[in-house]
């Protein structure tokens, strides 16, 4: 039986943290969008510097799954509420990025990695999870219909000078999957 292992990334992670989100991005919206908005997204976003920073960040989670001892996926909590729409139940927590590597797709991980995310809300406080995602991704937003995920709104998200539709989703911890 493989083994699957979820917890939170320390700060002796960075360097290997870094890499993985930068290649699971570049994987996921490449062919979706131009060079040059790729590199400044990345430079901008995913960062050694930026990402040492946010795992000292009280106020950011990032959970790490592997299976056998590679790492499979992740997950970015952070603490807030969007600024699009009001959340009728709050406070809650939003889920910046959640993405399982390519190789690891159709083995049921997104589905323990999403556990986890709800599983860092109970005791808390925090009512539920709200998301962006972007209208396009139509596998992302299949997945977040199946986890309970409802449109309750949408920004515009900026992807170095591209301007693309994000939905936001939410889900409270009474989801029904």
């Amino acid at each position: 039986m493989s083994a699957v292992r979820i917890g939170k990334a320390g700060p002796d992670q960075a360097v290997a943290l870094q890499a993985f989100v930068e290649r699971t991005f570049r994987d996921t919206y490449r062919e979706h969008n131009t060079a040059e908005d790729m590199e400044q997204y990345v430079a901008e976003s995913f960062g050694l510097d930026r990402v040492r920073a946010e795992l000292h960040d009280a106020d950011i989670t990032y959970l790490i799954l592997e299976k056998d001892h590679a790492v499979a996926g992740y997950a970015k909590l952070n603490r807030g509420e969007p600024t699009a729409v009001t959340l009728a139940s709050q406070p809650n927590l939003e889920l910046c990025r959640f993405y399982i590597d390519q190789p690891f797709h159709g083995q049921g991980l997104a589905q323990k990695l999403m556990e986890h995310c709800f599983a860092a809300t109970r005791g808390q406080g925090y009512r539920g999870i709200w998301l962006g995602v972007w209208s396009q991704n139509h596998r992302a937003l299949r997945y977040y219909a199946k986890e309970g995920f409802e449109k309750v709104g949408s920004q515009i998200f900026v992807l170095g000078r591209d301007e693309q539709l994000d939905y936001i989703l939410y889900a409270g911890q009474d989801r029904s999957i």
